[in-house]
């Protein structure tokens, strides 16, 4: 890629904590759990409710001992968020070579804590948000690794995991392109030598970025057009080395099964996410999750501070 998922100041550049992942998890729920006769419907309910519930505590809950939180209460926020994701890759056995890194960078929104981008599998800590080390840091890392479990799920449906790569791949070059030339729009011509040093990476990208904008609107749009196409292709190839670890490490999912409808449900959600708001954003399948997580976290790092 010409330019990275973001860029950050030197005060945030060493912040960078991993790589990417999802693996489901099995409920540890005894299996003699019975309420009155099991013949009873009621009371078959009832059983059905608890099995649902433990089951969803022991998939969501990360395990984290009174220990862990005293450690974690005394460290920076880089530091919380480095150890914070050790003790959730444990506890739902994430491979620490397929999580998304967790990054620092401005949102635009003092109110957000951190984000999931789905497009480039990408946790981004917000800068602008003065987060601090405790459980809502904690259940909010939580949340957004649930996301990506959900996104890693959607690779390994055979049903739509290339629609998605493909689309997550155009998405985020198209994002790149327009994030580099407006960040480069005023630079001219004779200012380009004095910038090949110092931007050397990225200096053929630029050099013909000004020489295309210089040329006039034609000029521009078919350098965008193929620089784009260029930069999803770099992209596309990075999602399918993903795609590959993921698969070979927990196997496809086939099409027509409830996990590929549960697949299509996430993949819905992520496409809709920029535009749904409210009610209608936290009601999809891939926020009901991701809060669910969210809050059992939250009073799961509490209780084990106080207790």
């Amino acid at each position: 890629m010409i330019i990275k998922p973001i860029i950050s100041s030197d005060l945030y550049k060493s912040e960078n904590v991993n790589k990417r992942h999802f693996v489901s998890c099995k409920a540890a729920l005894p299996a003699n759990l019975k309420l009155g006769n099991k013949n009873n419907v009621t009371n078959k309910k009832i059983t059905n409710f608890f099995k649902k519930f433990f089951s969803l505590l022991s998939e969501k809950c990360i395990k984290i001992k009174n220990a862990d939180v005293k450690k974690l209460s005394k460290l920076s926020v880089s530091d919380f968020l480095v150890e914070s994701q050790k003790l959730i890759a444990k506890s739902k056995k994430y491979d620490p070579e397929t999580m998304a890194p967790v990054v620092f960078a401005p949102l635009g929104n003092k109110k957000l804590a951190m984000v999931y981008d789905a497009t480039s599998n990408v946790i981004y800590v917000n800068t602008e948000n003065k987060v601090k080390p405790g459980a809502m840091l904690f259940s909010a890392l939580a949340h957004e690794y649930e996301h990506m479990a959900q996104n890693m799920q959607i690779l390994r449906t055979k049903s739509i995991g290339a629609k998605a790569i493909d689309e997550y791949s155009e998405i985020q070059a198209q994002r790149n392109i327009s994030n580099f030339s407006e960040m480069y729009k005023n630079v001219k011509k004779e200012e380009l030598p004095n910038l090949k040093e110092q931007l050397a990476d990225i200096f053929p990208f630029l050099e013909s970025f000004v020489q295309a904008k210089d040329s006039g609107e034609e000029a521009l749009r078919v350098w965008t057009q193929n620089v784009t196409k260029t930069e999803k292709a770099t992209i596309k190839s990075n999602w399918l080395n993903l795609q590959k670890m993921i698969v070979e490490k927990y196997g496809e999912i086939e099409p027509n099964t409830k996990e590929a409808k549960i697949s299509e449900e996430y993949y819905k959600g992520f496409m809709l996410d920029g535009s749904l708001v409210g009610f209608k954003k936290l009601s999809t399948k891939n926020e009901i999750e991701a809060y669910t997580s969210t809050f059992i976290n939250f009073y799961n790092y509490l209780l084990k501070k106080i207790f």
